[in-house]
């Protein structure tokens, strides 16, 4: 829905109850509140009572103005860096030691025996890593700091450092 429409149907001063802004509209009062909450959060609209929302001064201002599209609320998360979850605590973790035990992964990484384990199969079945004769797992494809991700149900490894797709092969 077109907050700027939304907008430009509360006049200033008053106090327009939420079935209102729904029949002129011609929305649902879902598809409606979610906008009415995306102009609070821009300062535009306060909701004065329980469904009765008003326009703001900023709000009156943007319908002065013209503007016809309203821009994000936020600056965007493109470029952050996203929480580290458990593969890449696992991949930093085999980068550092080279070779090391299901359970030496685990305590470096803090992470579950089952999942340190799932994510160690995939990647020996894809060739990253090798048991030695200690049943130590041993890094033999160092492609970089990105782990590899389990792609398509597990049967695809992306690897992020090379921007390669590799198959996952039988059993390890």
């Amino acid at each position: 829905m077109c907050m700027i429409e939304l907008l430009r149907l509360i006049p200033p001063g008053a106090c327009v109850p939420m079935d209102d802004l729904c029949a002129r509209t011609g929305r649902t009062r879902s598809n409606v509140g979610a906008a009415l909450r995306r102009l609070m959060l821009r300062d535009l609209v306060i909701r004065r009572e329980e469904g009765c929302y008003a326009i703001t001064a900023a709000g009156e201002e943007v319908v002065a103005a013209g503007i016809e599209t309203l821009g994000p609320v936020a600056p965007s998360r493109l470029g952050q860096p996203r929480k580290a979850c458990q593969t890449d605590k696992i991949w930093t973790a085999l980068r550092i030691k080279g070779k090391a035990s299901i359970a030496e992964l685990q305590e470096l990484a803090g992470t579950k025996e089952r999942g340190t384990y799932a994510y160690v199969r995939a990647l020996g079945r894809a060739g990253y890593v090798v048991r030695n004769r200690s049943s130590k797992v041993v890094l033999v494809k160092d492609t970089g700091p990105l782990a590899p991700r389990l792609r398509q149900r597990e049967t695809v490894l992306l690897d992020r450092n090379t921007d390669e797709q590799v198959v996952i092969g039988g059993r390890s």
